[in-house]
């Protein structure tokens, strides 16, 4: 059983929330408490494939005892998209507040976003220090409005899951049927993983077998996967997406901190094209998710940017601008 109390506007509260949660709202005060949690790059695993070696894949640990050996590549990597999700996530909360943002954190705690980043920045100029050492700049202006009426009802409902079995599906890629819409979800979504790794024609055997060795695909699906690669790449429109430069599934950050991943970014030399590739049916949604990424790249200043869906089922291709 789960109880849940839904708080009024008009209600005297304060709202506890994840950073996650927070993303796309906005508060009068945020208060960031704790901001001193530490960072544990060694818990973070990568996959390494090596073709010249016994082992052509495997997983491994980052810590620093791999900084000096022949994967040192593999660590640098990883610790820089480490400490971008790190600032991604000072973002998103230093970015919530529309009056006032209060952060507290231990600044003696070794290898924290305080010792990090905050302390340098807090002690590098521009702000003030209070008697109790705590740096602050501006003046915090309490609203005069007068108070909001405080509503009394606070609604506890009661949730009852209902427990289902867990199905497993044991149907292999040689019987796909064509009628079954979660075989097609499926397959569609195995499809999709591939396509959105591959950057040039020629690396689709290779990312179809990077798929398999790690699990994401059988060795049953490979005859139908192979064969639906085939026939989208003999569609010469298809086709031209994996000829010039371009980024596969490269993350985008909003100024409001949301998260955006187009399939592909193509650099063409008078245009800059973002393709997503959809293995299920037109959806006026689907529009709109391709025309965010296009106005967030005008935003950037790429050139002459434009959107194209590209639907694998059908070969039709929707163009947005």
């Amino acid at each position: 059983m789960e109880h849940s109390i839904i708080s009024p506007e008009g209600s005297d509260a304060v709202q506890v929330i994840t950073i996650f949660k927070a993303k796309g709202l906005e508060f009068p005060v945020v208060i960031c408490p704790f901001f001193d949690w530490r960072f544990e790059l060694n818990r973070q695993i990568s996959w390494v494939e090596n073709e010249s070696g016994k082992l052509p894949a495997y997983f491994v640990n980052i810590t620093s005892k791999i900084k000096d050996t022949e994967i040192s590549g593999v660590y640098n990597e990883e610790e820089s998209k480490y400490y971008l999700d790190q600032l991604n996530l000072l973002y998103v909360a230093f970015t919530r507040p529309e009056m006032a943002l209060f952060i507290s954190g231990n600044s003696k705690k070794p290898a924290t976003p305080v010792i990090h980043w905050l302390d340098k920045y807090f002690k590098s100029g521009g702000f003030s220090v209070n008697e109790k050492g705590c740096f602050f700049t501006g003046t915090f202006i309490r609203s005069e409005t007068g108070k909001k009426a405080v509503s009394g009802k606070y609604l506890i409902t009661e949730n009852y899951p209902k427990l289902k079995r867990i199905q497993m599906s044991f149907k292999s890629g040689q019987n796909w049927n064509t009628e079954d819409s979660e075989m097609k979800r499926t397959f569609g979504n195995k499809l999709h993983q591939i396509l959105s790794k591959i950057k040039i024609a020629d690396e689709a055997e290779r990312i179809v077998d990077m798929q398999l060795k790690k699990g994401l695909i059988e060795e049953e699906d490979l005859p139908v996967i192979k064969a639906e690669l085939k026939k989208l790449f003999s569609d010469s429109h298809f086709n031209s997406y994996f000829e010039e430069k371009s980024f596969c599934e490269k993350e985008i950050i909003t100024s409001t901190g949301l998260k955006l991943i187009p399939d592909k970014i193509i650099f063409r030399e008078h245009e800059t094209l973002v393709v997503d590739f959809k293995t299920g049916k037109e959806n006026t949604m689907h529009l709109q998710q391709v025309a965010d990424y296009v106005e967030q790249l005008r935003s950037m200043d790429y050139p002459a940017v434009r959107g194209e869906i590209y639907y694998t089922l059908t070969g039709k291709v929707m163009k947005v601008n």
